[in-house]
Formats: structure tokens, C-alpha cells, sequence
């Protein structure tokens, strides 16, 4: 049975900014168990530790790189330290608007510096599927939506197609 859930929009937490990690002990290792549970109860490829409530940058992913492997990713304080110049549009969720799929371009290749849950330092190189997905939780550390790349029309949109989801569970 899981602990957590995940936040929806309506939550103001979505829009602070999340603090970086200073202690690696069990509670992290906890908090990063859930948020890999969740994110598979969720059926989703990536999730933020503010959407379950907590504001520490932490982020999980399964998301594949554009050679097509994928593996579970835990990255703490994670870092964007290049961004490729040519970009990949894709449609994008978010498992905290559910109901919502917005379609707008980020870089196609990141470099993403980050600790573990031991504290190690790691650097990796994102392409495809995980790049995209890596830029959007750590959009979420920084209290940035999906919501936040596109024209207030679409933005609009989505905000009622999300209200009506929300309404039918």
C-alpha cells in the first residue's frame, strides 16, 4: 500500500520551489522508494518529489534515452549544466493535470549534473524520451508546469480539461 499520493494542479505546493537535499539518510531513501512506487502505480515515466507533497529536489524516471534504454533513474539536486541548440517537440502529461496533453519543444540533448541517494556525484547525458522528461521534473523543483510553455489560449484549454477530469473521479 502506498503512503503518498500525488498532488493535482489545485495544490500550491506545485508552485514553490523545491530545497536542495543537505542529508542523505533512510527518509530519503524512503522518499525516493514511494516516489518510484507512485510513478508506476501512476503508469507515468518521471515524477518530482513535490508531487507528492515534498518540496525537496529529488526526481525518478524509467524514461529511455533516444538509443532505447531505459532504466530507473533516482536523481537528487540535479543540475542542467548544457542544453543541446536543436529541439524535439513532443506531447507531454503530467501525472499532476491529469486529463492534459500539451505539445511544445525543449533541447533534444541535456548534460545533467546530480548526487545520488549516497550523496556520490554523477553526470549524465539525456537524449530522446529522457531528456524531455528530465527537463520536466526539474521544471517541477523549480515551480514550473507544463502549463507554463504555452500560449495563455492553450494554457486556458487545458486548465478546463483538466476541471472536467478532475469533476468525473
Amino acid at each position: 500500500m502506498h503512503k503518498r499520493n500525488i498532488i493535482n494542479l489545485t495544490d500550491p505546493r506545485l508552485r514553490q520551489i523545491s530545497e536542495p537535499v543537505l542529508v542523505f539518510d533512510a527518509a530519503l531513501q524512503e522518499l525516493a522508494k514511494d516516489m518510484i512506487t507512485e510513478m508506476e502505480r501512476a503508469r507515468g515515466i518521471g515524477l518530482a518529489a513535490v508531487q507528492l507533497g515534498e518540496l525537496r529536489r529529488v526526481i525518478v524516471t524509467c524514461a529511455a534515452n533516444s538509443d532505447g534504454n531505459g532504466t530507473t533513474h533516482v536523481l537528487v539536486n540535479p543540475v542542467i549544466t548544457s542544453r543541446s541548440e536543436d529541439r524535439t517537440e513532443t506531447s507531454e502529461g503530467c501525472l499532476s493535470i491529469p486529463g492534459v496533453r500539451l505539445a511544445f519543444s525543449r533541447p533534444s540533448t541535456i548534460t545533467v549534473d546530480y548526487v545520488d541517494l549516497t550523496g556520490a556525484p554523477h553526470t549524465l547525458v539525456a537524449t530522446g524520451m529522457l531528456a524531455t522528461c528530465i527537463q520536466h521534473e526539474i521544471d517541477h523543483l523549480d515551480g514550473i508546469l507544463i502549463l507554463d510553455h504555452v500560449s495563455k489560449l492553450r494554457r486556458d484549454r487545458a486548465i478546463t480539461a483538466f476541471k472536467k477530469v478532475s469533476r468525473m473521479r
